[in-house]
C-alpha cells in the first residue's frame, strides 16, 4: 500500500497544486496580514495615548514658537503669561498632539455652520441660507492693520499669530469688569472662542442668582448659560461644553509646558 505524503495529498492530476491548497495558503496569509494590522494599530494607539498633554510639545510648535515670542514682545510685552498663547494655539489647531495638522497654519475646520482656518482658527460663520453671518478674516485685517492681506495668503503663520494676540488683547481690555486676573484671562479666552455677546448674556443670567457673581468666571458665570448642551453635528461636543472647556484647557492643561520657550 502506498501512503501519500501531506504534500502529495494536495496535488491534483499531473502534480498540479489543487485549489484546496491555494485556499488554505490564502487563508493563513490573510490571518497573518490581519494580525500585523492589529499589532501596528495597537502600537499607534498606545503611542498616542502615552502622549501627556501637560508635557508633550508638538513637533510643529517648535517651528513657530520663536515667531510667537517675537510678536508678543512687540505687541503685548506687558502680558505676564505668554505661554498661554501657545496653549491657545494648541487648543485651536490640535485634534490630537500627534496629528499632522497640530500647530499647522493650514489646519482647517469645515462644517455647514462655519469655516475656520489656521493656528487660531479664524472663523467665517454662515446662516442656514449660506449667507455670511460674520467674517473674522475681515476683522483680522483691521486688527493687524493689514487691509491688503489676501485670501490666498490666509495661511500666513505670522499674520495668524498676530491676529490671535491682537484679538486676545482687545478682549482682555474689554474684560476690565473681571474681579481677579485669572477671571479676566478666562473671560478673554471665552470671548475669543464664542464672542463677547455670549458672555454678556451669561453674565445677565448669573446676576439673577443671588449666589452668582457676574464679575467672576470660575464657578460663577462659568455655570450659567443658555448655550445648547446637546452635542453639535460636526463638533462632537455641545457648544456649552466647548466654551467651558476652552479657558480651562488652555490655562490649566496645555500651557505650562511652553514656559521654557518664553524665558
Amino acid at each position: 500500500m502506498k501512503y501519500l505524503s501531506k504534500e502529495d495529498a494536495y496535488l491534483g492530476p499531473n502534480g498540479v497544486v489543487s485549489p484546496q491548497k491555494n485556499q488554505i495558503r490564502d487563508f493563513f496569509l490573510y490571518i497573518a496580514i490581519f494580525a500585523l494590522v492589529v499589532m501596528v494599530s495597537f502600537f499607534i494607539m498606545s503611542y498616542a495615548n502615552a502622549v501627556n498633554v501637560k508635557t508633550y510639545v508638538p513637533t510643529n510648535a517648535k517651528k513657530y514658537l520663536p515667531d510667537l515670542n517675537s510678536i508678543l514682545d512687540s505687541r503685548w510685552p506687558q502680558f505676564s503669561s505668554p505661554q498661554l498663547f501657545a496653549g491657545q494655539i494648541e487648543q485651536e489647531s490640535c485634534i490630537s498632539l500627534t496629528n499632522s495638522r497640530c500647530w499647522d497654519p493650514r489646519a482647517e475646520l469645515k462644517t455647514a455652520r462655519e469655516y475656520g482656518f489656521g493656528l487660531g482658527q479664524i472663523t467665517i460663520a454662515y446662516r442656514s441660507d449660506h449667507s455670511v453671518r460674520f467674517d473674522n478674516f475681515q476683522e483680522a485685517k483691521k486688527l493687524i492693520k493689514d487691509p491688503n492681506w489676501e485670501w490666498n495668503d490666509r495661511f500666513n503663520p505670522a499674520k495668524q499669530m498676530l491676529t490671535i494676540v491682537e484679538m486676545d488683547r482687545g478682549n482682555y481690555l474689554w474684560a476690565k469688569f473681571a474681579e481677579t486676573e485669572t477671571d479676566r484671562i478666562a473671560f478673554m479666552f471665552v470671548a475669543y472662542n464664542s464672542g463677547r455677546g455670549g458672555i454678556m448674556q451669561d453674565r445677565v443670567l448669573c446676576s439673577r442668582v443671588s449666589t452668582c457673581n457676574e464679575n467672576k468666571w470660575w464657578s460663577n458665570v462659568e455655570l450659567r448659560s443658555n448655550k445648547s448642551k446637546v452635542a453639535a453635528k460636526g463638533y462632537g461636543q455641545s457648544f456649552f461644553t466647548i466654551s467651558r472647556e476652552y479657558p480651562r484647557n488652555i490655562m490649566y492643561l496645555r500651557s505650562d509646558k511652553y514656559i521654557p520657550y518664553f524665558q
